[in-house]
């Protein structure tokens, strides 16, 4: 192997190596915008919430409302240290969608609000995919090991394409 090889072959893993940390950032992003935006008897899911901040409610119902919640101290101090979200019903990315955990995530959480949806019809159908900026599309496709991921818009663009494909008056938002 030529010195030339060697420095490609560094550069093209160190290149792969930044492209899965984006790809977690996000999945750990939209872990973080999930929890904040989840309202269940009136309490918020976790204590890493911002004092101060304000939260767009939804419903248990899955009706997402007008309503903002304003964070006081006091509800963060009130919160138990562990919060467990009944009857919810996990999936697993693969074997079907190996690069698709953010798909997935995106289709455990509308089950869980009434939506029956499939991760490979949310991927198949709603997610934009391609070549181009992962601010945009997947780039790649879920379906294959070799691809690289998206960060959090496409996810909102695949929720706001499935809400309005099947008439539903919900909103996702970035």
């Amino acid at each position: 192997m030529s010195r030339r090889d060697s420095r490609r072959k560094y550069k093209k893993r160190g290149k792969r190596k930044n492209q899965i940390f984006l790809v977690m950032m996000t999945i750990l992003a939209c872990t973080v915008a999930i929890v904040l935006t989840v309202k269940m008897n009136n309490k918020n899911v976790s204590k890493g919430v911002a004092v101060g901040a304000e939260y767009t409610a939804i419903k248990s119902d899955g009706n997402v409302t007008e309503e903002q919640l304003s964070v006081s101290e006091e509800t963060v101090n009130d919160l138990p240290d562990v919060y467990r979200i009944e009857c919810y019903e996990s999936l697993n990315q693969n074997p079907e969608l190996p690069t698709g955990c953010e798909i997935t995530s995106l289709t455990s959480v509308l089950n869980y609000y009434g939506c029956n949806v499939d991760k490979t019809t949310m991927s198949d159908e709603y997610l934009k995919k391609g070549n181009g900026s992962f601010y945009e599309m997947f780039l790649g496709n879920p379906r294959d090991n070799t691809s690289y991921g998206c960060m959090s818009q496409p996810i909102v663009n695949a929720a706001n394409k499935y809400f309005k494909v099947n008439n539903m008056s919900a909103v996702a938002k970035n």
